[in-house]
Order: C-alpha cells, then structure tokens, then sequence
C-alpha cells in the first residue's frame, strides 16, 4: 500500500501518521459503536450512490478494478484470515474538521463540537475510502475495536 499512498489525501497521511482520527456519533448516527464493513459498503454504494469506496480501494492496490464485486471479494478475504467480520467506521484527521458540518443553528454546531471524541487506530486498521477532510473510513477487525 505504501508505493499507491501518494494518491491519498493529508488527512490520511496525519492520521496513519498520528495512529489516530476524531469521529462525532451526533454527524454519523451510530450509538458508539461501528457496523460491520460488508453493510458500510452496501449502504454507501447502493442506498447512497457512492463508488468513493471503490474508487480508494482501487487506488491503494486492494482491489484490481473499481467494482463492488471486488470489494465484496477482497474484504470477504480479509474476514475469512482474520476469522471474524471486519466493521468500520468513519474518521477525521482533526477535530475541528467537524466544523465543515456547521449550520446556522448554534446549538447544533455545539452539539456536533461537544460530540467529537478521539480514535486509536486499531493495529490492523486500512482506509478504504479518502474523502480527506470529509473523512475517511477505515475498517479493521472485530477483536480490535475498543470503545471510545
């Protein structure tokens, strides 16, 4: 992955860098706790129209075409290694990325700010979407998550 990583952004270079990233649960909606990768895909790819995933994965060498296909494949692999699903979640390289999300509402902007918590990248975590200071989604396995 290190020889494809100059295609990726400086949010994931800081936080591969720093081994961690800021996640707010009030933005993303889920109760502290990650999904499993396979459904993050399905969702952002069939509910949502997003081939983000797909188009990272196959810039940094996971897969070979940018197909879901391939994803669904190459994530399969890893669970089938590691024996156990894989889940992901969404992260920021900063804290202050949060602020991209503002509104006009002053509580909510609080709200979202107050939300934010840091994330130690698990040891075996990989991004497989960039979306630099929008996020990126790193997924790693079950055994690793620690709560935040």
């Amino acid at each position: 992955m290190k020889e494809k990583l100059n295609q990726a952004t400086q949010e994931l270079y800081t936080m591969l860098q720093n081994n961690k990233g800021y996640r707010s649960d009030e933005l993303y909606g889920s109760p502290r706790r990650p999904y499993k990768a396979l459904d993050i895909l399905e969702y952002e790819y069939e509910d949502l129209g997003n081939e983000d995933i797909l188009n990272t994965m196959f810039e940094l060498g996971y897969i070979d075409e940018p197909e879901k296909d391939k994803a669904i494949e190459y994530i399969e692999q890893l669970e089938e290694l590691a024996g156990e699903h894989y889940l992901g979640l969404w992260l920021f390289a900063f804290k202050e990325n949060i602020k991209d999300y503002f509104t006009d509402d002053e509580e909510f902007n609080q709200q979202l700010l107050d939300s934010v918590v840091e994330f130690e990248l698990p040891p075996k975590a990989l991004p497989i979407s960039d979306l630099g200071s929008q996020g990126v989604l790193w997924i790693f396995p079950k055994s690793e998550f620690k709560r935040y």
